[in-house]
């Protein structure tokens, strides 16, 4: 009798597990599709996923090669912002799900405290999504254990640098989480793990920071290592050791409810605070030509940065009011209409649109160019190359022109835009015809 009871409770306790997962996932798909379709189009444009052996295999020939691949192959679909947070939607159920996996099921509710500091840590614009995948993946991974003691080290000593050279530093997780499984068999692996990670440093990326090479590469647009990144898998091995050791019994599910409540609230008004929201808002607006939003919206709210300027004042003149309503509106001085070249992916976008819509060509396209070539983690962007490649087709480039739209070509959103564009190599009249020229 007691143990049919002890079934139908955790019965009952995994199908409230699937009700949790349920509303996660609906949390998100409608925070990011419905509030924030705007970051992931942000996030889309700093990536050209390209469906060849080629793109593949360059992957793979670096450390968290495989999760960079797997990452820049789901962000692509960012392209349609629904489709995208459906997509994220998915990946936020399988963390919550995957780290589920390792508590026992009455202390399900645990689950979503590391889910909702991964919410609060994705608020960063420059946190790559490869940084969800790779925890995923490191989780997943550790599961596998071998009866044999002498089999399951010896798969440690292959699977510990093959798991960093497939995910990168997150390794550490799989480490720390072998070592909860089994601490006495398992000791050895920080020691194993980071000889291989200065062995690879003093070789073959010798280039690349060594905090970056232990603790970050792969997972930050910006090389740089993020401490503040780590307490989400660090708070992963907390509720497993929790778990473990039953702390859960003292710390009882109220308190649990309570603490996902109060860091869900931290990590929507304080995660998702920033400014620079507000101007990538703007910059997705441009790029779909919403020019009477961005004007609306500068009515009621100011960011006093000269690539709002640079915004407000082509949405202005894109709808004929600059002239009679240009200082209705902040104006950030001498760069307000067209800023100079700033070295970074971002500052120079309005300017470089401005430029193509005045005709001045060769000027938009040295933006696009520079702007491609900061981008920080060396990645190629489809919505750049489409522009490079309309500069070139206008300037009558047609050879350097076919080099990018061959690229283009082997995405999948840009592809047909690419075939398209190809038409106009060589057609002199059919490009004076197109209202780009």
């Amino acid at each position: 009798m007691k143990s049919e009871y002890i079934t139908r409770y955790l019965q009952m306790v995994a199908k409230k597990n699937w009700v949790l997962s349920v509303f996660l996932g609906t949390f998100v798909f409608l925070f990011w599709g419905g509030y924030l379709p705007h970051a992931l189009s942000y996030a889309e444009q700093y990536q050209l996923f390209l469906w060849t052996p080629d793109y593949l295999l360059d992957c793979l020939s670096r450390p968290a090669g495989l999760v960079e691949w797997i990452e820049t192959g789901i962000v692509q679909f960012y392209y349609l912002p629904w489709l995208g947070a459906m997509i994220l939607a998915g990946l936020y159920i399988g963390y919550q799900r995957v780290v589920a996996n390792w508590l026992r099921a009455e202390t399900f509710l645990m689950s979503m405290i590391p889910t909702v500091l991964l919410f609060w840590a994705m608020g960063d614009l420059d946190v790559l999504l490869s940084f969800p995948i790779a925890m995923i993946a490191a989780m997943a991974v550790a599961k596998i254990r071998l009866a044999n003691r002498w089999l399951d080290i010896c798969k440690e000593l292959v699977l510990v640098p093959l798991t960093y050279w497939l995910i990168g530093p997150m390794a550490w997780l799989y480490v720390a989480l072998r070592i909860v499984v089994d601490y006495k068999r398992f000791a050895w692996l920080p020691i194993w793990l980071l000889a291989v990670q200065l062995l690879l440093w003093h070789s073959v990326l010798a280039q690349v920071p060594l905090q970056s090479v232990i603790g970050s590469m792969g997972y930050y647009r910006s090389p740089s290592m993020v401490p503040m990144l780590w307490i989400v898998p660090l708070s992963v091995l907390l509720c497993v050791l929790a778990d473990r050791f039953r702390l859960t019994q003292v710390v009882k599910w109220p308190v649990q409810a309570v603490a996902v409540v109060v860091l869900g609230w931290l990590a929507v008004t304080r995660g998702y605070a920033d400014e620079r929201y507000e101007l990538v808002w703007q910059d997705y607006q441009i790029r779909n030509e919403h020019w009477d939003d961005i004007i609306q919206r500068a009515e009621q709210k100011t960011v006093e940065t000269a690539f709002w300027s640079n915004s407000v004042n082509l949405a202005l003149a894109e709808r004929r009011q600059l002239a009679d309503r240009m200082f209705d509106f902040y104006q950030s001085g001498i760069d307000a209409l067209l800023m100079n070249m700033v070295r970074n992916p971002f500052s120079n976008i309005p300017a470089a649109e401005a430029f193509f819509r005045l005709g001045m060509v060769n000027s938009a396209q040295r933006y696009m160019f520079d702007m491609q070539e900061s981008i920080n983690n060396g990645r190629k962007s489809g919505r750049f190359t489409q522009r490079i490649a309309e500069c070139y087709i206008i300037n009558g480039k047609y050879n350097l022109a076919r080099k990018h739209l061959a690229l283009l070509k082997h995405s999948l959103f840009y592809s047909g835009w690419a075939e398209e564009a190809e038409t106009y190599l060589g057609q002199e009249e059919k490009i004076d015809q197109h209202p780009g020229s």
